[in-house]
């Protein structure tokens, strides 16, 4: 399983988990994102390119009309 510091220090785990995003009144479920979760302190965060990517999935699903996209 892949892991990554959290800020408190402790491990945090790689999940995958459907995420909601909105651009202004549109509001659109990205499937599969991957975020990490301390278990310790539950922080969930992404890595920065795949924070970057769930904003682009995002607009783009608003975009083409769709309620739901892969991550």
């Amino acid at each position: 399983m892949l892991e990554t510091k959290c800020l408190c220090g402790n491990q945090a785990q790689l999940r995958f988990k459907d995420e909601i995003g909105r651009v202004i009144d549109k509001v659109v479920t990205i499937k599969n994102v991957p975020v990490f979760l301390c278990p310790d302190c539950k922080e969930e965060f992404m890595k920065g390119p795949d924070s970057l990517r769930f904003a682009e999935r995002v607009i783009e699903a608003v975009e083409i009309g769709v309620e739901e996209l892969e991550f």
